[in-house]
Order: C-alpha cells, then structure tokens, then sequence
C-alpha cells in the first residue's frame, strides 16, 4: 500500500450534502480512453471516499484508493492546512514489475493531487476574495 500526502487549505467549516451523479467525467492523468470506477464510500463527515477501478483500457487491474483527509492546525506559517493522504492497492500486470507499477501510479497520483491542490487554493482564494466584497 502506497499513501501520498498534500498540503491544501483548510476544510470548510460548514458541511455540505453530496448529490453523486450516475455518471462522472473524470479528467486524470490516467492514459486510457476508457476507465469504469466505483464510488466504494462517501463520507462528509469523517472526510473519506474510496473507489474501485472496476474495467476500462488501462492496465491497472484490482486498483482500490482510500482518500482521506485530516485538518492540521498549523504549517509553517501559522495557517490551518488539510492534509489529504491517498492509500492505494493494484495488482501488478504480467510484464512489468512492482517496481514499474509503483513509479507509475505514484506519478499520476501526484499529478492528480497537485491538481486537486491548485484547484483548492484556487476556490480558497475565490472565496476570500466574494468575502471582502
């Protein structure tokens, strides 16, 4: 099992119902036309989803991902940050090693949450902003 750690900022204080759609296009950093995935679990409160990668064409065979997130009370600089650790599992496919498969997931998850990254500095900075107005 392989977990990623990032620094975003903070949660919002208040909670809010999720609706999940019976369809979502995701954009990653997975190379594949096609990728069938599960919602395993949602939950708002605990700040938790997990997911099963179920069929499509790509190579990633059995992948389950915990995402999880744990509000920290300081960084460096004395702000509130989430930290969002992603555990995985993934069988290795015939050819390639564990090794490969590792550095290959590993990089689309880091690409993945730096993208989530930007996208949360982006919606805080937002937000600020829609405050001060």
């Amino acid at each position: 099992m392989q977990a990623f750690r990032q620094d975003l900022p903070p949660l919002p204080r208040r909670r809010r119902r999720c609706r999940i759609p019976p369809r979502v296009r995701v954009v990653s950093g997975l190379p594949a036309a096609v990728s069938r995935e599960r919602l395993d679990l949602l939950d708002d409160r605990r700040h938790v989803i997990a997911f099963s990668m179920v069929g499509g064409d790509h190579r990633l065979f059995n992948y389950r991902s915990v995402t999880t997130l744990h509000r920290r009370s300081a960084n460096r600089d004395g702000d509130e940050v989430t930290v969002v650790v992603e555990s995985y599992v993934v069988d290795v496919p015939q050819g390639n090693t564990s090794e490969d498969t590792r550095v290959f997931v590993d990089t689309i998850l880091r690409c993945n949450l730096q993208s989530l990254a930007r996208f949360a500095e982006n919606l805080g900075r937002t937000r600020s902003q829609q405050h001060h107005l």
